[in-house]
């Protein structure tokens, strides 16, 4: 699964429960929610239960459409993302009102950190989600090959 839906689906729970600051440790797709000295754990089961119980409150799709994206769900999808393209497997983020950290290790084993403001956190989240799959790659030209 990818980290862009999973953490997004993490950011509607927490959203929900109107929690600002947290921490997250990702393991392959089990991650572990930090919320002051509480800990929540997040496998695949618990994703897909928080994911169907948000479908099925959601507000209706005219309210929804002229909302702003730029919610903690959409900035956690923003970040996953990011992870998702630099093809991380396990990564710690630190989230607060101000600023995000992001602690992961390359696929050369070397490990770094991203620190995302709140600004660029606002601005991620107004893009759109990158193509869910390879159906909506460009066509195939001579310079593939």
């Amino acid at each position: 699964m990818l980290h862009s839906r999973s953490l997004k689906t993490i950011g509607q729970a927490l959203e929900a429960a109107k929690i600002a600051t947290f921490k997250i440790d990702a393991k392959s797709d089990v991650y572990r929610v930090f919320v002051g000295d509480l800990m929540f754990h997040f496998d695949a089961a618990a994703l897909s239960r928080v994911s169907a119980l948000v479908q099925t409150n959601k507000p209706n799709v005219f309210v929804q459409a002229s909302r702003v994206r730029s919610s903690l769900s959409e900035q956690l999808r923003a970040v996953g993302g990011f992870t998702d393209r630099m093809e991380v497997d396990e990564f710690r983020i630190v989230w607060t009102r101000n600023f995000a950290i992001l602690d992961y290790e390359e696929a050369d084993a070397e490990l770094s950190h991203r620190v995302f403001t709140a600004q660029e956190l606002q601005e991620l989240a107004l893009h759109p989600p990158l193509p869910r799959s390879v159906s909506y790659l460009p066509p195939r030209l001579g310079y593939w090959s």
